[in-house]
């Protein structure tokens, strides 16, 4: 069509359809299953999303994270990333992105993962 654009080989957002339901003002998690404390982690919510295009629409606002280590025997086994949803009667299309940087001298993974997700609340 003629517009210019950046393009991303490995992600694809894939918002599920169907919202999960939840009041305004829920404060929702994840858990990463991963010892190591992420270097960064961003949760981004849309307004909406172009199911032809593969793409949000509307500005993303980038949502406050806060970021809790999971204990099992005194070992830090996980991550929770906390964040809320305040806006009533609202969509959000969430596009999270968590990273770890790469560690010289070390056998520690680095990398990054995304996820998306879909809630409205009431």
């Amino acid at each position: 069509d003629g517009r210019p654009g950046a393009y991303c080989a490995d992600y694809v957002y894939n918002f599920p359809r169907r919202a999960g339901l939840l009041r305004a003002g829920s404060t929702l998690h994840i858990r990463i299953d991963k010892p190591q404390r992420p270097d960064r982690v961003q949760v981004v919510a849309y307004p909406g999303f172009d199911r032809k295009n593969l793409a949000p629409i509307g500005k993303g606002r980038r949502l406050e994270t806060t970021l809790r280590g999971v204990q099992r025997d005194g070992k830090t086994v996980a991550w929770d990333v906390f964040f809320r949803v305040s806006q009533p009667e609202r969509h959000y299309y969430l596009d999270t992105w968590v990273v770890w940087e790469r560690l010289p001298g070390t056998r520690i993974s680095y990398g990054d993962l995304a996820w998306t997700f879909h809630v409205k609340t009431r």
